[in-house]
C-alpha cells in the first residue's frame, strides 16, 4: 500500500497524483511498516543535464502520541518531487482549482448589473451612454422623450365620479370697496356682510351617453338646497330636480347638435382608450422615422439668462425644404403599409356617420399626396439648437437665432442653487413677448420672481405683471404662486378706466396680489386655495378640495314636467325662504 507523502492518505499504487490533495506520488513511496530508518527515493535521469533529486525522508510515527492512528505522521512541508519534463522540481504544486474563477465571474456580473441599474436609474449615466454611443438622431429622440411631460395611463373618464367642495369667504373691507364703487346702500352691503361664508359641493358622473351632477349650496354653514342636473344624450332629454324644493322635476329637449357632440366625444375617447398602446407605439415609430431624416450636429456652447451663463452640450439641426419633404415621404410610405394606423383612421372616420372611408381609400390618398409632395415649396428654413445638461434636461432652445422674421429663445441656467430664466418671442427684429426671472431652486422646488413683458407698440416691451414663486413645484403641482400688476400696467389701466375717481379700486389694483396656494395635487386629488391679498389681508378666499372616484351611478327622475310654468309653480318658495332665514341673513332687507 502506498501513502501520500503530503497528506498521508492511502493512494492507489499505480496513481501519479493523490486523489485527496493533488500532490504527485513518487514511484517508491514509503510504507507505514518501515522502521525509523531513512529511505532514499531513487533519482530518475531523463537527460544528462538532469540533476539528481534530493532524498525524500520522513520519520515514522513511533511512540509519538500526536501521530494519526494509522501510524503515519505527515510532514509539515510538501516534499520535493522530480519534474518528469526533465527539470528538477521544487515544492509540489497543486493543480489549478476552478474555484478561483467564481469570484472573478461574480465581480464581472456585479459590474454588468451595476451598469444596467445605473443606465435605467441614473439620468447622468444614461445620458452619457446615449450621447456617447447612440446615433445622433437616436440621441435627439432620447432627449425629446426625456423632456416630454409624463402622462398616466388613460382611465375611463366615463366611469368615474368627480367630487369637489368649494368654500368662499369675503372680507368686509372688500364689500365696502365694492359698495362704494357700485354705489350700493348700507342695507345692501349689510346683507353681503351677513354672509360669513358661502360655498357648494358637487358630484359629477359620466358615462358614454349620459351625464349627471349633484350640486348642494350652503350659506353660513347651512344647506340651502340640492339640485340634480342630468341628461341622456341618446334620448336627447335633460332634467333639473330641486328634490324637496319642487314637486316635480323639469325636463327639456337637448339640441341635436349638442347631443351628437357629446356622443362623438365619448366614442372617440373609447377608441383612444382601447388603442392606447398602439397609439403610443405609432407615435414613437413615426417620430423615429422623422428623426432619421434629420442631420443632427453635436457640439457645446454657452447660453445666457439674466446674470448667469453656462456651457451645455448642444444638438443642432435645420428643417429645410429637402428635409421636410423627405420626412413627409417616409412617413407616408410607412403609413401606406401600416395596418394599425389604417385601422385607427377608419375607426375615427366612422365617428361621422356621413363619412365613409376604407383602407383602400387611405392608400389612394397617400399615393396622391406622394405624387404632389414635390410640387409644394417649403421656403422657410428653421434652424433649431437644443442646449442639454448632463441629465438630458433641455436647458435652452433657440429657433432661427439672429434672424429677423421670427426668433424663439428659451434659457434656464442654474449655478448651484441659483437659477435665471429668459423666454422670448421676437418678430422682425423686435421682442413681442418676454418672461424673465431668477431665484433659487432646491429639490426641484423654486422660489423667485418673474416679470412678464409685452410689446404694446410703444417703443419696446413693457412690463405688465409680476408673479412670484414660493417653494413651487410643477410636477407634482405644489406650492404658492402670486400675481400682481406692475406700475406700467396700473398707469395704463388707470388712464383707460379713469380710476382716479375710484381710489379704493385703484389702490386694490396697484397693491393687490392674486395668490394661488396648492397644498396637494395628483391624479385623483387636489387641495388648494385662491385668494386676493391686499395690505396683508385676504379680501376674498376660495378653498378648493376635489377628488376622483371610480364608478358613475346615474339616475333620472321618475316624475317630471316639460312645462316650464308648471315646474316654476311647483317650487316651494316658502321652504327656500325659511332656510335662508336660518342662515342669519336679514330677511326684511333681502325681500326688499
Amino acid at each position: 500500500m502506498k501513502y501520500c507523502t503530503n497528506c498521508g492518505k492511502p493512494v492507489d499504487p499505480s496513481a501519479s497524483f493523490c486523489t485527496n490533495c493533488g500532490s504527485p506520488i513518487a514511484p517508491e513511496a514509503v510504507s507505514p511498516e518501515s522502521d525509523n530508518n531513512l529511505s532514499s527515493e531513487p533519482t530518475v535521469n531523463f537527460t544528462e543535464q538532469t540533476p539528481s533529486a534530493p532524498d525524500n525522508t520522513y520519520a515514522a510515527a513511533g511512540n509519538n502520541a500526536s501521530a494519526p492512528e494509522n501510524g503515519v505522521q505527515p510532514p509539515v512541508n510538501p516534499l520535493p518531487y522530480t519534474n518528469y519534463n526533465g527539470n528538477a522540481g521544487g515544492d509540489a504544486p497543486k493543480p489549478k482549482s476552478k474555484k478561483i474563477f467564481i469570484p472573478i465571474l461574480a465581480a464581472i456580473a456585479a459590474l454588468i448589473a451595476a451598469g444596467v441599474i445605473a443606465f435605467f436609474t441614473l439620468p447622468v449615466f444614461q445620458n452619457f451612454v446615449m450621447r456617447t454611443f447612440a446615433p445622433k438622431s437616436t440621441y435627439l429622440g432620447y432627449v425629446i422623450k426625456q423632456n416630454m411631460v409624463s402622462t398616466e395611463p388613460l382611465e375611463d373618464i366615463f366611469k368615474s365620479t368627480y367630487n369637489a367642495d368649494i368654500s368662499i369667504s369675503i372680507d368686509d373691507e372688500l364689500i365696502d370697496i365694492i359698495g362704494k364703487s357700485a354705489g350700493l346702500d348700507s342695507k345692501t352691503t349689510g346683507i353681503l356682510k351677513a354672509v360669513n361664508d358661502a360655498g357648494f359641493s358637487n358630484s359629477a358622473r359620466l358615462n358614454d351617453t349620459q351625464f349627471a351632477d349633484t350640486v348642494t349650496a350652503r350659506l353660513n354653514g347651512k344647506e340651502i338646497g340640492t339640485a340634480d342636473i342630468s341628461a341622456d344624450f341618446e334620448s336627447q332629454i335633460a332634467f333639473i330636480d330641486l328634490n324637496d324644493l319642487n314637486d316635480k322635476a323639469f325636463g327639456a329637449d337637448v339640441p341635436e347638435a349638442q347631443s351628437e357632440s357629446y356622443l362623438i366625444f365619448g366614442r372617440a375617447y373609447s377608441i383612444i382608450e382601447d388603442n392606447e398602446k398602439d397609439i403610443e407605439s405609432l407615435a414613437s415609430k413615426y417620430m423615429k422615422t422623422a428623426l432619421s431624416d434629420i442631420k443632427v450636429k453635436k457640439g457645446s456652447q454657452k447660453i445666457e439668462a439674466g446674470d448667469y451663463s453656462k456651457k451645455y452640450s448642444t444638438l443642432s439641426f435645420t428643417l429645410d425644404d429637402k428635409t421636410v419633404k423627405n420626412i413627409t415621404k417616409d412617413i407616408l410610405k410607412d403609413a401606406k403599409k401600416d395596418k394599425k394606423l389604417k385601422n385607427l383612421i377608419v375607426e375615427f372616420a366612422g365617428l361621422d356617420e356621413n363619412l365613409e372611408i376604407s383602407k383602400s381609400d387611405i392608400e389612394d390618398y397617400i399615393d396622391e399626396a406622394l405624387e404632389n409632395i414635390d410640387d409644394i415649396d417649403f421656403k422657410e428654413e428653421i434652424d433649431v439648437r437644443l442646449f442639454v445638461d448632463n441629465t438630458a434636461k433641455i436647458r435652452g432652445i433657440t429657433i432661427n437665432e439672429d434672424e429677423s422674421d421670427f426668433e424663439f429663445f428659451y434659457a434656464d441656467v442654474n449655478k448651484g442653487f441659483n437659477f435665471a430664466t429668459d423666454f422670448s418671442v421676437s418678430a422682425y427684429g423686435e421682442t413681442a413677448f418676454e418672461i424673465t426671472g431668477e431665484g433659487t431652486e432646491k429639490h426641484n422646488n423654486r422660489t423667485g420672481e418673474y416679470t412678464v413683458s409685452v410689446n404694446a407698440g410703444l417703443g419696446g416691451p413693457m412690463d405688465i405683471c409680476k408673479f412670484e414663486l414660493d417653494d413651487f413645484s410643477a410636477a407634482p403641482l405644489k406650492g404658492q404662486i402670486s400675481f400682481s400688476l406692475t406700475s406700467n400696467a396700473y398707469n395704463m389701466l388707470s388712464s383707460e378706466l379713469n380710476l382716479s375717481k375710484l381710489k379704493d379700486i385703484s389702490d386694490l389694483l396697484k397693491n393687490g396680489k392674486l395668490v394661488l396656494d396648492i397644498n396637494k395635487s395628483g391624479k385623483s386629488k387636489f387641495e388648494g386655495s385662491l385668494s386676493l391679498s391686499y395690505s396683508d389681508a385676504n379680501l376674498i378666499s376660495i378653498d378648493i378640495d376635489s377628488s376622483k372616484d371610480r364608478g358613475s351611478d346615474i339616475d333620472f327622475p321618475d316624475d317630471y314636467t316639460s312645462s316650464e310654468s308648471d315646474w316654476q309653480n311647483s317650487i316651494n318658495i316658502f321652504g327656500l325662504m325659511s332656510r335662508l332665514k336660518d342662515t342669519g341673513i336679514p330677511m326684511t332687507d333681502l325681500m326688499r
